[in-house]
């Protein structure tokens, strides 16, 4: 947004109404989670008031986004990260989690992320993942537009030869889901 101001409107699932989720103004920026996870868009945006947007082919954001935005890293390097004080996040959805999920991993959902982020240390770094690492790519850039240092993991918990947790692992009580304060 280069001038004006607009609303994010979310349907969720199960709901009749769109729920307001935040308002954007000038150097705001929204669509990149649908081009980065090649989906459909979650959310409609509406103008508030007359402004200006700028707009880029997805051809020429994925050509920029490839090349500065986000820094990947494999499962390995990710490991080392972590083991020397990153902080895990999962964006994956919550039913993913719980069927497996890497144990040191805090969940906020991509679909909730943007306001879940707001809860995390600044002066920290984070390592993000999902389950295939297009979620974690949108996740990392979101967390770089806001001043975080985050890397995203390459091939997702799919690829991770590490410990796991979930049902899929053992049986028993689930860990808490949603923690959106600080891991420890």
């Amino acid at each position: 947004i280069k001038s004006g101001r607009a609303e994010v409107w979310v349907l969720e699932e199960f709901e009749d109404e769109p729920e307001k989720m935040r308002e954007l103004g000038p150097n705001d920026s929204f669509g990149e989670q649908a081009l980065l996870a090649d989906s459909r868009r979650s959310a409609t945006v509406r103008m508030l008031e007359d402004g200006k947007l700028l707009a880029l082919e997805k051809a020429d954001f994925m050509k920029i986004f490839s090349q500065t935005m986000v820094r990947e890293v494999d499962t390995n390097v990710a490991k080392a990260m972590i083991d020397s004080g990153y902080q895990l996040i999962d964006v994956r959805f919550e039913e993913e989690y719980d069927e497996l999920h890497i144990p040191e991993a805090t969940l906020i959902p991509l679909n909730v992320f943007r306001e879940g982020m707001v809860n995390l240390a600044k002066d920290k770094q984070y390592v993000i993942h999902c389950r295939s690492g297009k979620r974690s790519r949108v996740a990392a850039l979101l967390m770089s537009q806001q001043g975080y240092e985050a890397v995203s993991m390459q091939g997702g918990i799919i690829k991770w030869p590490f410990e796991k947790k979930g049902l899929s692992v053992r049986n028993g009580p689930l860990p808490n889901r949603y923690r959106y304060s600080n891991p420890k």
